[in-house]
């Protein structure tokens, strides 16, 4: 008996040494910073497109890539020092007063863009966005009752405001 224990022990012995002289690849997060970024850029932009960022930019940093503002760019309600940190698309509005152009294009606009529709929340504007990253654009604006959580009572309250 004593034997067995013994051989179990130099097992244990010679199986804590192996593991400790395994190799082991160490990820170094400075290797995450390299995760490829697109991002599309509308709207009131000298060079409106598809920008590839290798690391999280601010807003302002993507407007510069994409030539800068124009002059009837609306920037009221832009939040230039947003951080951008996953692929999206960004609409920048003009200043426009038509009717046509006061509408919310709910597929481009911004979080902050879709928070100015009554009856959309943080939740909702996020629902939103990872909607059209994931399916893609919508259709009509009817389609926007596809998001979980909105009915026809919060539809009510934006259809007049977006259009697609």
């Amino acid at each position: 008996m004593k034997w067995l224990i013994r051989l179990m022990l130099v097992f244990l012995y010679f199986g804590l040494y192996a593991c400790e002289n395994n190799d082991v690849e160490i990820i170094d997060d400075d290797e995450n910073e390299n995760i490829e970024i697109l991002v599309n850029i509308q709207g009131k932009v000298k060079f409106p497109g598809i920008y590839r960022i290798n690391q999280e930019k601010y807003l302002y940093e993507i407007i510069e890539m994409a030539g800068g503002l124009l002059n009837t760019a609306d920037t009221k309600n832009i939040n230039l020092v947003q951080l951008i940190d996953k692929s999206c698309t960004i609409n920048i509005l003009g200043m426009e007063t038509s009717e046509e152009n006061s509408l919310i294009n709910i597929n481009y606009a911004s979080f902050e863009q879709l928070l100015l529709l009554p009856g959309i929340g943080n939740s909702f504007a996020n629902k939103i966005i990872e909607y059209r990253q994931t399916v893609g654009f919508f259709k009509t604006i009817e389609d926007i009752k596809l998001i979980p959580g909105i009915k026809d009572n919060v539809f009510n309250q934006i259809k007049d405001k977006i259009t697609v």
